[in-house]
C-alpha cells in the first residue's frame, strides 16, 4: 500500500551522536506534525547528496527558463572569519540562528571578490519589496 505524500516544511531539530556515528533530526510535516529520525552519518550524506543534485537541476532549469524564485535562506547569528595559517585560504564560519555552523575554506582571490561584492550589495539602495 502506497503512503500518501506529506509536505515537508522544515527541520526544527538536529543533533549528532559521535559515539554511534549517527545523526538525529526532526522533520516538520506542516499540519501533519513532525517525525523523528535517526540514521548513520553515511546514509545522511548519501541522502543529502541526492537532494543537492535534484535541487541543482531544479535551480538550473528555473534559471534557464528565466523564472525568478524565492531562495530559502537561513538566519545568521554570527560569522567568524580568519586567514588560515597553513594554506592560502580564508576560513569563514557562519552560524545559523539555530546554532548550526557552516564552514568554508575560500581561496584568497575569491575571498577578496566576495568581500567586495558584499560591500557593494550592502550599500545598494533597494526599495523594500522590489526584486
Amino acid at each position: 500500500m502506497k503512503m500518501a505524500k506529506k509536505r515537508l516544511t522544515g527541520m526544527p531539530m538536529g543533533a549528532v551522536d559521535l559515539d554511534r556515528d549517527e545523526v538525529q533530526f526532526t522533520l516538520r510535516l506542516g499540519a501533519n506534525g513532525e517525525i523523528d529520525l535517526v540514521a548513520k552519518a553515511g546514509v545522511v550524506e548519501q541522502v543529502i547528496s541526492g537532494l543537492a543534485r535534484m535541487c541543482a537541476e531544479l535551480r538550473a532549469r528555473s534559471l534557464s527558463g528565466g523564472k525568478a524564485r524565492v531562495v530559502p535562506a537561513e538566519g545568521l547569528s554570527s560569522a567568524h572569519i580568519q586567514r588560515d595559517r597553513l594554506q592560502d585560504v580564508v576560513l569563514v564560519q557562519f552560524v545559523t540562528d539555530r546554532g548550526v555552523p557552516h564552514t568554508f575554506a575560500i581561496p584568497l582571490d575569491d575571498a577578496a571578490d566576495i568581500a567586495a561584492r558584499l560591500k557593494t550589495e550592502s550599500e545598494r539602495d533597494v526599495p523594500a519589496g522590489s526584486a
